[in-house]
């Protein structure tokens, strides 16, 4: 079935209408044929760029790379934990045994995964784009004192929250 064409008055007012959608649109632009003598001094300081956008958009790129940062962190967090866990029986419930054990279990697999990931990230501080250089050193700098941390920080805390003869987990 074909549709039955549109009145010629119709047809007028819709021409119209599709005249004014295309001008909203797609905005024309009227060329400035007029020579002046000051377009040198607009074209040395008269032009101001706004680029907070842009700047919004990297603080928002590289949050939620730190955010991946610390998820990896608690990738390296978890696996302690868990042979800890697994080691404090073994070593009947004595906390010193268990975390020095467990640093030498899982200690140096926590220390190459770190420095692979470092090293990977690194790479990116030779960017010459400011968000690729900033997601380098911020990620490198994040896992790096995660490491430590989590080397650290994490068996010194174990150690003081100790229970008399239970650890803490």
């Amino acid at each position: 079935m074909a549709s039955k064409p549109l009145p010629p008055d119709k047809q007028k007012l819709a021409a119209e209408e599709a005249a004014e959608l295309d001008d909203k649109l797609v905005p024309t632009v009227k060329p400035d044929l007029e020579d002046d003598e000051d377009d040198e001094d607009e074209e040395d300081g008269g032009l101001e760029l706004d680029d907070d956008d842009e700047d919004e958009d990297l603080v928002v790129f590289t949050a939620r790379e730190a955010a991946g940062a610390l998820a990896t962190i608690l990738g390296f967090v978890k696996p302690f934990l868990v042979n800890y866990k697994q080691e404090l029986p073994e070593y009947k419930n004595d906390v010193i045994a268990t975390v020095s054990a467990t640093i030498k279990h899982t200690g140096l697999s926590i220390v190459y995964t770190s420095l692979v990931l470092i090293a990977g990230f690194i790479i990116f501080c030779g960017s010459s784009f400011g968000g690729t250089m900033a997601l380098g050193w911020l990620t490198s700098v994040t896992l790096l004192v995660a490491t430590m941390t989590n080397l650290v920080l994490l068996p010194v805390l174990l150690l003081l929250t100790q229970k008399k003869g239970k650890g803490l987990i």
